[in-house]
């Protein structure tokens, strides 16, 4: 285990190196102030590992790359030890699974991993205790600075009436063919937009009629001009397919949504 553990701290050294990354140790942190005794550590731990995933646990139309910079504090710390308690903690905690490199730096620690995922703008900076071990060590998430972006060719394409009518049809087959991490994009007519108190859009309504329509909640920014009854393309997941008997009503929900320009 530690002959892989340092093989990997050698590559991201490497990685790192050759993108430019600084591997000279910034000036040493302040250790973090252990958390209260009287704290419930099984309601915090799970506050933590919920703000973790809300972070994370998003659906993404694109490919990015990103430098995570954390800092690791523990008493007399190790960097053998920070780097396997940093790699389990991203396994584990975030559900990363395929990191290129980490490497370590002083009580800093970095790690160039690959993941499907949308974060507002390049640089993100956020101050969560990722884990913890007996009020003794944490490993905190301090950066998160995007390297590249890819487009990534969607899985289906389909008009907002044919799965409408896919679903009217037969739900359950339907649902194996658009639902879950399946990147889809759908064509149809716009009936209506929502935009958030920042003019971005926050929800398409695309179909033939407002009985009939996919209903597409964006997560980026985008403040595109879209006037009612243009023709668009949306990319995102599907997320349920609801049909109203009473009104044969059939509503499609995608998420994680952006236009295709």
């Amino acid at each position: 285990m530690k002959r892989i553990l340092s093989s990997i701290l050698v590559i991201g050294v490497l990685l790192l190196s050759a993108c430019g990354a600084p591997t000279t140790a910034p000036p040493a942190e302040a250790p973090l102030t252990p958390p209260s005794s009287t704290t419930d550590p099984n309601a915090e731990e799970a506050e933590i590992q919920e703000t973790v995933k809300s972070f994370w646990d998003t659906f993404g139309t694109h490919s990015y790359a990103y430098s995570l910079k954390f800092i690791a504090v523990e008493n007399e710390v190790e960097t053998l030890n920070t780097l396997s308690l940093l790699y389990d903690t991203l396994i584990d905690v975030t559900r990363i699974e395929n990191v290129d490199s980490i490497s370590i730096s002083g009580l800093r620690a970095t790690a160039v991993v690959a993941l499907n995922t949308q974060v507002t703008g390049q640089v993100l900076t956020v101050r969560t205790p990722l884990v913890k071990q007996d009020d003794e060590w944490k490993i905190v998430l301090e950066e998160v600075t995007l390297i590249s972006e890819t487009f990534m060719p969607a899985d289906v394409k389909v008009t907002a009436a044919q799965i409408c009518s896919d679903y009217e049809t037969n739900r359950v087959a339907a649902a194996v063919k658009y639902e879950g991490r399946k990147l889809v994009e759908v064509e149809g007519e716009v009936l209506s937009i929502k935009r958030s108190d920042f003019g971005d859009i926050s929800q398409l309504m695309l179909g033939d009629s407002k009985i009939r329509h996919v209903d597409c909640f964006f997560r980026g920014r985008d403040k595109s001009q879209v006037p009612i009854g243009d023709t668009v393309t949306v990319r995102g997941f599907v997320q349920d397919g609801l049909i109203y008997p009473s009104s044969g009503e059939i509503q499609i929900l995608m998420g994680g949504c952006s236009l295709v320009k």
